[in-house]
């Protein structure tokens, strides 16, 4: 297995262990941890549906913050995923599946992204090649983000729904390493 391979197996194993014990940690009580309720309504489908409404709770670390490029702890980080999409999210192989991302291409030392017609924000505007490249921005000095996106030297906008990222050296799984939030 070549070293790029074995690097990114590794990198997705530790980060579904730490989402994992994110998950776990949350069921203990903790003074610094705050947890958020909220009711949600399951439909049951074996033979008669049935409805109920149940609450969960999911924890956070209230000494950090919640925004997705300022979070330093892994509760944090973990949540994140759960309040902003990315453009790409894995699959149960840990494979890169498009999530806001239509389609990526990686050629030399350039990944062009182009995103998905119709991706609107909650505030109702349009989801922009301009929205991503500032994300990237925030997401290259973040705590939680950096580290991954440490080969990818910036981002130019080509049009509204295209971009490319410049890396400082050929990798063809690149594209693994898009899952920062759009904000």
């Amino acid at each position: 297995m070549n070293k790029n391979k074995k690097t990114i197996k590794i990198f997705a194993f530790l980060s579904a262990f730490a989402v994992l014990l994110t998950a776990m940690s949350s069921c203990s009580k903790n003074d610094n941890v705050r947890q958020t309720t909220a009711k949600t309504s399951v439909q049951h489908t074996l033979t008669t549906p049935q409805r109920f409404e149940a609450d969960f709770k999911i924890g956070f670390n209230e000494d950090d913050s919640l925004h997705p490029f300022k979070a330093e702890s892994a509760m944090n980080g973990a949540i994140m995923t759960l309040m902003y999409d990315s453009l790409v999210i894995y699959d149960n192989s840990f494979a890169p599946v498009m999530k806001l991302a239509d389609n990526c291409e990686v050629k030399d030392n350039a990944v062009t992204v182009t995103l998905r017609d119709g991706v609107r924000f909650s505030d109702g505007s349009s989801l922009t090649a301009t929205d991503v490249s500032y994300s990237f921005t925030l997401a290259k000095s973040s705590p939680l983000y950096s580290g991954v996106l440490k080969n990818f030297i910036s981002c130019n906008v080509k049009d509204d729904s295209t971009l490319v990222f410049y890396l400082k050296n050929n990798f063809s799984h690149s594209v693994s390493c898009l899952y920062f939030p759009i904000i």
